[in-house]
């Protein structure tokens, strides 16, 4: 099987409507396979009856297809902004870790490369609604700290610094004990970070096929498609680079 025939999760459509109609698609072929063949061992497949069921196994292109997608509902329903949400609530970092089975310092790591990535769109429209600002990106760099550990952070002082600051500051005071040469840690950081590569080029392209299409768009739209290409791009080249993916 050639690189060409596979499908790599960051490539499925970002729209999760998209995403569950085609992995419904190809997973009812794989049930319906599977069902005549279990039909088929017992001697009670019957073509009038089961007929109906009779498809295509699939090739191992479209498994790929399969487990991309799949991988892609995750990661959509899996959302660090949830996990955001439930530590403000009152949640330790041993809860969160305990309700998505991983290790609590794997689970402030994700989250720490999350609010990374917010601070890095608010970095660009200082003000602006979207992402985080400075104080709410401390406040994240806190909370990701040790339940029994002060953080200590530095100033985000300029646009574009967030994200190429981010591996010195995890390695410091702002996530102590976790230690970015550890395998599975630098896998963590590193998938969050090209998850925020794989949705803001998602919303780049869905604004590009909006102004190709004519559609009614904020004049600065394509300046907008511009800049999440960038900070993609900006994600990748730290996971590549930093943490040596």
């Amino acid at each position: 099987m050639t690189d060409k025939a596979m499908t790599r999760w960051t490539d499925v459509p970002y729209n999760i409507v998209e995403l569950r109609e085609r992995y419904d698609e190809l997973n009812r072929r794989v049930l319906d396979v599977r069902s005549v063949e279990l039909l088929r061992e017992r001697g009670e497949y019957d073509p009038e009856r089961h007929g109906v069921l009779d498809a295509e196994p699939l090739t191992a292109a479209e498994w790929s297809e399969l487990l991309a997608y799949g991988r892609a509902i995750a990661k959509h329903y899996h959302h660090p902004a949830n996990v955001e949400h439930a530590v403000r609530a009152g949640l330790s970092w041993q809860d969160v870790a305990g309700a998505i089975g991983i290790d609590p310092a794997l689970a402030r790591a994700e989250y720490w490369a999350w609010a990374a990535g917010q601070r890095q769109l608010n970095a660009r429209e200082p003000g602006g609604p979207i992402g985080m600002s400075t104080e709410a990106y401390a406040e994240a760099l806190a909370r990701a700290a040790d339940d029994t550990t002060t953080a200590t952070t530095r100033a985000d002082t300029g646009a574009g610094t967030a994200v190429q600051d981010a591996p010195k500051a995890a390695d410091g005071a702002v996530l102590p004990g976790v230690d970015l040469n550890d395998a599975d840690t630098s896998f963590v950081l590193t998938e969050a970070l090209r998850e925020f590569a794989h949705r803001q080029r998602g919303e780049a392209d869905d604004v590009a096929q909006a102004i190709a299409a004519g559609d009614d768009v904020d004049p600065g739209a394509s300046v907008e498609v511009a800049r999440r290409r960038r900070w993609a791009e900006v994600a990748e080249t730290v996971a590549e680079t930093a943490l040596g993916s």
